[in-house]
């Protein structure tokens, strides 16, 4: 989507017009719950984020004309949002105790050893990282989310997998 269609669908939203929101939806809504679930690491939190995140959009239209980069844009709203989001609920209980709720032991096991292991990385990395193992996506989708170059998404991956290689050598 390019900057003159988020524009249009923004001044649609701005005039109270719901199936604008709708349409921001379908255009957007798989990276906004992308970045939510890389986030959040569980549905329920990443689907309360993404209904977030086009609430602040249907409430706040009127000033976001003009908005250079909105996927960059997007992304970063929706990634301060889910740190909200599990900040709020680490009072309440841990984030493995909810994705066991959802997922079941096994596989919350298996994704707590993957972020405890990516952990040490910089933070571009671990999302990449989660982007590619966790949400299966390709580095051309991973290079659009975050409007970055595909050169520098390889770059990044590949960095990270072999700082993980020497990490994990350590204990060989």
């Amino acid at each position: 989507m390019n900057q003159r269609t988020f524009d249009e669908l923004i001044s649609r939203i701005a005039d109270n017009n719901k199936n604008a929101l709708d349409e921001f939806y379908q255009n957007y809504g798989k990276l906004i719950y992308g970045v939510a679930f890389s986030v959040c690491k569980n549905k329920s939190d990443s689907d309360e984020v993404v209904d977030e995140v086009l609430i602040k959009i249907w409430n706040t239209a009127n000033a976001l004309h003009g908005i250079e980069k909105p996927k960059s844009w997007l992304y970063r709203v929706t990634f301060r949002l889910a740190i909200n989001k599990i900040n709020s609920r680490l009072d309440t209980c841990t984030i493995e105790e909810r994705a066991v709720e959802e997922e079941g032991y096994e596989k919350v096991i298996d994704k707590i050893t993957f972020y405890e292991i990516i952990a040490g990385l910089k933070e571009i990395e671990q999302h990449i990282l989660c982007f590619k193992f966790i949400e299966d996506m390709t580095f051309a989708e991973i290079a659009e989310i975050t409007e970055k170059p595909l050169d520098t998404i390889a770059y990044e991956y590949y960095s990270a997998l072999k700082k993980l290689k020497k990490q994990l050598d350590k204990f060989m």
